[in-house]
């Protein structure tokens, strides 16, 4: 199987008559921080985002506004919880450097929305969207092949990655090479989509900054596009 080509992690275009800057975040991985950071500043030149768009669930949003009132000290056991992800991928981006959790991008997110009144939105399915679509677009076989083929790739081919890029998107590739598993990062994509133009077709926003999982920037990216 071909090695994954890592993409660009940023996207700017124009969406009717607001722009979008897209930062495709690698959620866990300290340092990620400063690449939100350095959209902030440079996303749209001169002027600052009038909305921060985040590819997570609502019900995280709320958690990092909590966090950024009364600090991440409380939240490193509880909340943010990545599942599988943090059990199989955290592991393997430790080879890239330190883990931040909660995630450093999501943090820095929340904290520039807030230090500017800004307003922040979730983007991506709550988790009782996520947990039904879950159950009507994977199958149980599909599942266990999920599972099997996540095991095998923690365990050996997941090392072969030359950058934290290439393993998110080998993990990635693991998963939507599964029929069920790809029409659902599919309908998160929409999803997110879908709500930066709701950012932009209902509250009349001009420039926003979302943050996305890197391996679904693209897509997000094309959707905005299309």
């Amino acid at each position: 199987m071909a090695r994954p080509e890592p993409h660009p992690r940023t996207w700017h275009g124009r969406v009717g008559d607001a722009e979008v800057h897209l930062v495709g975040t690698i959620q866990g991985l300290a340092g990620e921080s400063e690449l939100v950071e350095f959209a902030w500043k440079e996303g749209f030149p001169g002027r600052m985002p009038d909305a921060v768009a985040v590819g997570v669930p609502e019900e995280d949003v709320k958690n990092l506004v909590r966090i950024g009132d009364e600090g991440k000290e409380s939240f490193l056991e509880e909340e943010l919880d990545t599942g599988s992800y943090e059990e199989s991928l955290l592991p393997q981006l430790a080879r890239f450097g330190a883990i931040a959790v909660p995630p450093d991008d999501l943090v820095a997110a929340e904290r520039l929305a807030r230090e500017t009144d800004t307003p922040l939105a979730a983007l991506d399915l709550s988790d009782h969207e996520h947990a039904d679509l879950y159950v009507q677009l994977v199958s149980g076989l599909q599942m266990i092949r999920g599972q099997m083929r996540l095991r095998k790739f923690t365990g050996g081919r997941a090392e072969d990655a030359d950058s934290p890029e290439e393993l998110m998107l080998q993990w990635d590739r693991v998963l939507t090479d599964i029929k069920g598993y790809r029409k659902l990062e599919e309908a998160r994509e929409e999803r997110m989509a879908e709500g930066i133009k709701h950012l932009i077709d209902e509250q009349g926003k001009r420039r926003v900054l979302g943050v996305v999982p890197y391996a679904r920037l693209p897509g997000v990216a094309e959707r905005l596009s299309g």
